[in-house]
């Protein structure tokens, strides 16, 4: 299955199972899906800067959140991200460090939430402790 959807900002290109966003210079995969039919989607970038991409019912209502960005933080921490663990998934919301600022790759640094506390934040290098937060004090982790 080959299709295209094409407005005036980019093009929606879907390939077998693979869906991707086109502009003049590149291409992003923005979903997977792993059943063989196809699915409606909408994608939108909202006013706090989490890209969300949507499966939607037939007359555009959200039938499910299928990914978002700020599920899935990089190097920024924009207002609305979380750092943290989700106990109940294990899901963990962190920031890793560029290798320098023209090299997105990742870097040494990584800041989360202390796996075997709680209430402290990290930052490991190398997978080495190098700071901790300590704990907070009246409520709130000060930084």
């Amino acid at each position: 299955m080959h299709s295209n959807v094409k407005n005036d900002e980019f093009q929606v290109q879907v390939v077998g199972r693979f869906h991707r966003a086109l502009d003049e210079v590149a291409f992003i995969v923005v979903y997977k899906s792993d059943a063989a039919q196809a699915i409606n989607a909408s994608a939108t970038l909202q006013d706090n800067g989490n890209f969300v991409l949507r499966e939607t019912y037939p007359d555009g209502s959200t039938k499910r959140v299928l990914w978002k960005s700020f599920d899935y933080p990089n190097n920024i921490l924009l207002p609305g991200m979380r750092l943290g663990i989700n106990w109940g998934t294990g899901h963990k919301w962190s920031l890793t460090s560029w290798v320098g600022l023209n090299t997105p790759a990742q870097g040494s640094f990584t800041l989360r939430m202390d796996p075997d506390d709680k209430n402290q934040l990290v930052i490991w290098w190398c997978g080495i402790v190098y700071w901790t937060s300590g704990p907070p004090k009246n409520g709130t982790l000060t930084i």
